[in-house]
C-alpha cells in the first residue's frame, strides 16, 4: 500500500495479484512455492542491488554514504547500554534479535514445510546451515541499502518536507527520485517488491492451509463422520483453505494501511507477540521431559497475555518511539511549518531568518509503567522466559494432584538433554525434571525417512485416492 502513495498504481492491479498467489498455490502446491521462491528472491536482490550501486555512484562511494551517516549518529556498532527500553543497542540487538531469528527458524510453520520437504533430517540441517551465509549477505544488503538511503538525503528529509506520508515510503521515494530517470529500473524495482510480497504470501498461505487442514478439519471430520477424512477431499479442503487465506490476506493489507506506524517494526513486535509463546512451547518441551499438557497451555497462555498487555499498555498511553533529528538544510527553495517554529530556508542566500512563536513552557510527563516502555527486540525473551516460569511449576503441580508424571513416555530424539548436564549440581529433584528415559527400541522405527508421512498426507499419491 505504501507504493500507492508514491508510485501511480491503481488498486484493480492489486485485485489481479491477489488472485495470482493464491492460484500459484492451487496449480502447484508446496514445489511451486519452493520453486517461485527462488526465482524471487533473484528479482529482489537485483532489485536491491540496482538501488545500491547507483545511489553509491551518485554519492561518491559507498565510504562517502558510510561517512555521512556515521557522521550524523546513525551507525553505532557498539553501544553496550543494558536499558532494554532503548529501542536498538548492540545488546538488544545480539540478544532479543538472536531469539526473534529463532523463532522463524524453529517455531515458523513455513520453515517447518521446509524442513519436511527434504527425505532425511541431515539434508535439512545442510539446508539450514547453507541458508545461514546467504541471510547474512542479504541482510547486510538491506542494511547498506538504509545507510545509502539515509546519506541520499541527510540535508534533505522527503518526509519533514511532507514528499511522503510515512518511513515505508522512503525507499519508493529513492527508486523514482534516482532511478526514475533509467527506462525499466523502476518496473525492475516494483518487481523485486512484489516479488518479496507474493513470496511471503504463497509460503503463509501453504502454511496456514496445511495447519488448519491437520489440526482442525481433520480432527473434526473424524470426530463427526468415525473414520479418516479421504484423501481426495482433504486436498480440495486444502485449496479451499488457500484461496480464503489468500483473500484475508490482502484484506489485511488494507486494514495494516490504516493503522499507520512502520511496517517493519509492527511485523516484528507481531512476531514477538505470537511467535514468541509458541517459541516458548516448543522449547519447554524440548528442555524438559517432565513438562506436561497443563503446564505448557498455562505457559502458553500466560506469556501471550503478558505480551498483549505490554503492547495494550504501550498503545493506550500513547508512547512513540524517539527519533534522531533530521535536517532539510539541503532543500532547494525549500519551506515548511512545525506547531512551534516557522522556518523558512531559501538555499541561494546563506541568511536564515527564524520566526519563533511564544515558548511554551515544558510540562511534567506522566510516570509510565517501566514495562510499557520496553524494547520489541526484547518481546520474544520475556516470553520465553514467561513460558518457563509459568509452565515448569504448573507441570510440578499438575503432575503431583494426578500422579502421573508420563517422562517414560517421552521419545528421547524429541528431547535435548543439555540441562540435565549443565545443572549437575542441582537436587536430584530437579535435575529428574529435565532426565531423558532410555529409549525403546521398535521394529517401526524409522529415523531416516521422518517426512515420508508428512509427505503422504500432504501430497497423496493420485491412484491411491478414494472415490
Amino acid at each position: 500500500m505504501s507504493l500507492l502513495h508514491v508510485i501511480r498504481v491503481s488498486c484493480s492491479y492489486l485485485n489481479v495479484l491477489k488472485h495470482a498467489t493464491p492460484n500459484c498455490r492451487l496449480q502447484g502446491g508446496m514445489k511451486a512455492v519452493l520453486w517461485a521462491d527462488t526465482l524471487q528472491v533473484a528479482v529482489i536482490l537485483i532489485g536491491i542491488l540496482a538501488l545500491i550501486i547507483q545511489g553509491c555512484i551518485n554519492l561518491g562511494g559507498v565510504g562517502e554514504a558510510f561517512r555521512i551517516a556515521n557522521e550524523n549518529r546513525r551507525i553505532e556498532f557498539f553501544n553496550w547500554n543494558p536499558d532494554p527500553t532503548e529501542r536498538h543497542t548492540t545488546l538488544t540487538v545480539i540478544i532479543g534479535g538472536t531469539f526473534t531469528v529463532l523463532v522463524i527458524y524453529a517455531g515458523n510453520q513455513q520453515m517447518i514445510q521446509r524442513y519436511l520437504t527434504v527425505d532425511t533430517k541431515r539434508r535439512a540441517q545442510i539446508a539450514v546451515y547453507a541458508n545461514m551465509p546467504l541471510t547474512f549477505i542479504a541482510q547486510s544488503l538491506f542494511c547498506l541499502t538504509g545507510v545509502v538511503l539515509f546519506a541520499a538525503y541527510a540535508t534533505c528529509d522527503p518526509l519533514t518536507q511532507e514528499q511522503i506520508k510515512n518511513r515505508d515510503q522512503m525507499v519508493t521515494y529513492m527508486v523514482m527520485d534516482i532511478l526514475g530517470h533509467l527506462k525499466g529500473m523502476g518496473g525492475l524495482f516494483m518487481a523485486s517488491v512484489f516479488a518479496a510480497a507474493m513470496s511471503t504470501m504463497s509460503s503463509g498461505q501453504n502454511a496456514l492451509a496445511a495447519v488448519y487442514l491437520e489440526d482442525v478439519a481433520k480432527p473434526i471430520y473424524e470426530s463427526v463422520h468415525k473414520r479418516p477424512m479421504p484423501a481426495k477431499f482433504a486436498v480440495g479442503l486444502s485449496k479451499a483453505f488457500a484461496v480464503f487465506f489468500g483473500i484475508a490476506t490482502m484484506a489485511l493489507a488494507f486494514v495494516i494501511d490504516q493503522l499507520g506506524g512502520e511496517i517493519l517494526t509492527l511485523a516484528l513486535k507481531i512476531f514477538g507477540i505470537i511467535g514468541g509463546p509458541l517459541l516458548g512451547l516448543f522449547t519447554l518441551g524440548i528442555l524438559f521431559p517432565c513438562a506436561n499438557a497443563w503446564g505448557a497451555g498455562a505457559g502458553l497462555i500466560a506469556s501471550l497475555a503478558i505480551e498483549f498487555w505490554i503492547n495494550l499498555g504501550f498503545i493506550l498511553n500513547g508512547l512513540t518511539t524517539p527519533t534522531l533529528p533530521t535536517r532539510t538544510d539541503g532543500c532547494p527553495n525549500a519551506t515548511f511549518t512545525s506547531n512551534a517554529t516557522f522556518t523558512t530556508m531559501v538555499s541561494t542566500t546563506t541568511t536564515m531568518v527564524y520566526e519563533t512563536t511564544q515558548a511554551v513552557e515544558p510540562t511534567e510527563e506522566p510516570a509510565i509503567f517501566y514495562m510499557y516502555k520496553i524494547s520489541y527486540m526484547w518481546f520474544t525473551v520475556i516470553a520465553l522466559l514467561v513460558t518457563f516460569i509459568v509452565g515448569l511449576p504448573v507441570s510440578w503441580i499438575a503432575a503431583k494432584i494426578t500422579g502421573r508424571y508420563k517422562t517414560e513416555d517421552v521419545d528421547p530424539c524429541l528431547v535435548w538433554p543439555i540441562c540435565d548436564k549443565i545443572c549437575c549440581c542441582l537436587p536430584e529433584m530437579f535435575r529428574g525434571c529435565c532426565r531423558v528415559p532410555e529409549r525403546k527400541s521398535t521394529q517401526n522405527d524409522n529415523r531416516g525417512s521422518y517426512s515420508k508421512v508428512y509427505k503422504m498426507e500432504m501430497n497423496p499419491p493420485i491412484h491411491r485416492m478414494e472415490n
